[in-house]
């Protein structure tokens, strides 16, 4: 399954709900939502991946097999301000893009550094 071609690079955050949410329709997938992988591993006997999970919700340990494994990290999680030298004497506001709904609260500033 893919984007159209009209698809901007980075897609508003709308349009990229609605292409998790039809992915999911399209491959039958059933996200686990509140949940914590606490460890995986290859069992190569069974040529599986074994996977335990805490339910975040409950605190229910789930186990899971399964043929194939995918890592999928910070990308719509957390964001990351970098340490850098004399950040904390910068008087103005910074962000992570995270962060950003809209450039209304920026109108009337000089500078509005973004990457």
């Amino acid at each position: 399954m893919s984007r159209a071609i009209s698809s901007p690079k980075y897609m508003p955050k709308k349009e990229f709900i609605q292409y998790l949410n039809e992915y999911v329709e399209h491959f039958n997938i059933k996200p686990k939502f509140q949940t914590c992988v606490e460890s995986t591993f290859y069992n190569s006997r069974e040529k599986k991946w074994n996977v335990k999970s805490r339910n975040l919700t409950s605190g229910e340990i789930e186990l899971y097999a399964s043929d194939f494994l995918i890592l999928a990290t910070r990308e719509n999680n957390e964001g990351y301000i970098l340490e850098m030298v004399g950040i904390e004497n910068f008087k103005g506001e910074i962000i992570h893009s995270n962060d950003y709904r809209s450039a209304e609260k920026f109108n009337d500033k000089k500078v509005l550094v973004v990457g």
